[in-house]
Parts: structure tokens; C-alpha cells; sequence
């Protein structure tokens, strides 16, 4: 069963003439927010109606700890919230590390480029110039790799390369030419890792299929290689999804803490969204409305100012 924190703040009601109390249940891990409700026992319906500020300053019971109806009723403070920010906050190491990941090898759908050379003039692959200068060395056309996992080299038929690394296909290569070719020699380079893409996707940014190179990629350099989030930081969240799973984070907090930047890997998917920030003004203030939180931090003075101040 969820844990679950109560917070009573005792408050006149204006309109009424009554006290009344107001309890904030907050499941374990929730944002905790403040709110200063209208919808107090006793009160009418408007929420002008709540209580004045100074009614409220002056009833709060700063003593008012105790158990009632099976929940703990607390004051909230600053210890509170680093407790409630800290048990919600996801990580994307659960599902990702920090390690390189270990090389896969050429896979189905990449794209090769196979240069072949030979130790001296007038063998397979040499060819004379204008000038009469002998040439020993061919670049093939680019190949994709089929669905077999294989390509094909002339005079050698078909390789397979599917699972390989580019060294061990250059001696395979050189080991199927070696009776036809003058001291073969081969140069294997991909160049599309179609197999090993990351898909960048969301409002926030702009989608693409980024290829893994063999150095490996963070996840802070692959959305940098597609131009970064377009939505402001703190208004940006990033999701990863990896074998099913996924965790989501504001993209500041990626920014401000080193070990959350882990390696992508193929198949993975990472989403940027713009989820704008708000808060809900309610009962002792000039006005009721939902406001936008302005810049990455705001204080409740600055919310108040928003909406016109307490109540006198």
C-alpha cells in the first residue's frame, strides 16, 4: 500500500465565520505543492470568499501534531519537500549504464565500403592509367547488407559480415582471395550503421535516426546531433525506453548530474516533450486563475505577485 503524508493547516473562514481544516494528502513520491484553497468547511462556494491573510496568519497552530483517522498530520517544511523531491526522482540508470557498450559488429541493413589492394601491377584488381601508371587497388560501391547477413566481392562470391567486426571481414575476405589476387589485401569501413540506430523523437526536438558510432554515444551527445532540445530546458522532459521499459526525467536535471548521461544503444528510444509548468492559485489572493511558472525557479512570492497578492 502506498504511504501516504498529510499536512493540516487550521484557517478561519471568512465568509462563515468558522474554523475549518484543511488536510493535503500527498502520495509518497508526488510533487508537493502549496495551495491556499477557498474550499474550506462553511465557506461559500466563490473562491473570493475564502479567508483573509490576515485571519490566516493569525489562527495557524504551529503545535498541531498529531494522529488522527489513521494518518500522521504534519506541517510542511523545507525538510518535507527534500524528502518527497528525493524519493520521487527517477533515474535512468535502472535501465541504462554508464559503461561503453560492447561492439555488435556489422549488422543487417548497413551500409559497407570494401577497398581491396594488391601488392604489385597486373594482377585482379590492377587497371593502367592514361599515363601508363599501374593502379593496385579497387574501391567497391557501397553494399548494404542483406537479410542473409552477407555481401558480395568480386571473384570471392559471398562473404558474410552480419555479427563480424570490420577486421575479422577484411581476413575473410583476404582469405577467399588469396589464390586469385597478389598478396590480397582488404579495408573494411561501414559506412551507415542502419543496424545500430537511436530514434530521437517528440515535440521538443527534431526526430531522426542517429546511427551509434564504434566510440559509443551518450545520451547528451545524441540529442546534441539533433540540434538540441527547441523547447526551454526546464520545460523539457526526457524519456528513455529500453526493452520495454521506460524512465522519464526533466531534461535539467540530465543536464546538472554527470551520471544520468548513459549510453544509448540500438533500438533504444528517446522522447523530448514540452510540459509547461503551471500553478494553481486559489481562495486569500487578488484572483483565482492557473498561472505559468516563469524561468527555471520561481519563488511564492513572485507566484503571489502573479495574481495580485494575499488579501488584506
Amino acid at each position: 500500500m502506498a504511504q501516504t503524508e498529510t499536512c493540516r493547516t487550521t484557517l478561519p473562514c471568512g465568509a462563515a465565520g468558522q474554523g475549518g481544516t484543511g488536510v493535503f494528502r500527498l502520495r509518497k513520491g508526488a510533487v508537493l505543492g502549496v495551495v491556499m484553497s477557498g474550499l474550506l468547511s462553511g465557506c461559500a462556494l466563490l473562491p473570493a470568499a475564502g479567508p483573509t491573510a490576515g485571519a490566516f496568519v493569525g489562527d495557524v497552530d504551529e503545535t498541531a501534531v498529531q494522529y488522527r483517522d489513521g494518518y500522521l498530520l504534519i506541517p510542511v517544511d523545507n525538510s518535507v519537500l527534500a524528502y518527497q523531491q528525493e524519493e520521487a526522482r527517477p533515474s535512468f540508470r535502472g535501465i541504462a549504464s554508464r559503461s561503453l557498450p560492447n561492439d555488435t559488429g556489422i549488422g543487417v541493413g548497413d551500409v559497407v565500403q570494401v577497398t581491396l589492394f594488391e601488392a604489385g601491377v597486373g594482377g585482379l584488381f590492377s587497371s593502367l592509367n592514361a599515363g601508363g601508371q599501374g593502379s593496385s587497388s579497387v574501391h567497391l560501391p557501397e553494399q548494404q547488407v542483406a537479410r542473409d547477413g552477407s555481401i558480395t566481392i568480386p571473384y570471392a562470391g559471398r562473404i558474410r559480415v552480419a555479427g563480424s567486426t570490420a577486421s575479422a571481414v577484411e581476413s575473410r575476405i583476404v582469405a577467399a582471395l588469396r589464390d586469385r589476387a597478389i598478396e590480397p589485401q582488404a579495408v573494411v569501413a561501414v559506412a551507415q550503421g542502419n543496424s545500430t540506430a537511436v530514434t530521437v523523437t517528440g515535440d521538443a526536438v527534431t526526430g531522426a535516426s542517429v546511427p551509434i558510432p564504434t566510440s559509443g554515444l551518450k545520451l547528451l551527445d545524441l540529442i546534441a546531433r539533433v540540434g538540441g532540445p527547441k523547447a526551454p530546458i526546464y520545460e523539457t522532459a526526457v524519456s528513455l525506453t529500453r526493452n520495454g521499459r521506460t524512465v522519464q526525467m526533466p531534461f535539467s536535471e540530465l543536464v546538472s548530474d554527470p551520471s544520468e548521461d548513459v549510453y544509448v544503444r540500438p533500438g533504444d528510444v528517446v522522447l523530448l516533450t514540452r510540459q509547461p509548468r503551471t500553478y494553481v492559485a486559489l481562495g486569500a489572493t487578488g484572483k483565482s486563475d492557473q498561472l505559468p511558472l516563469q524561468g527555471y525557479e520561481m519563488s511564492l512570492a513572485e507566484a503571489l505577485a502573479q495574481v495580485g497578492g494575499l488579501n488584506p
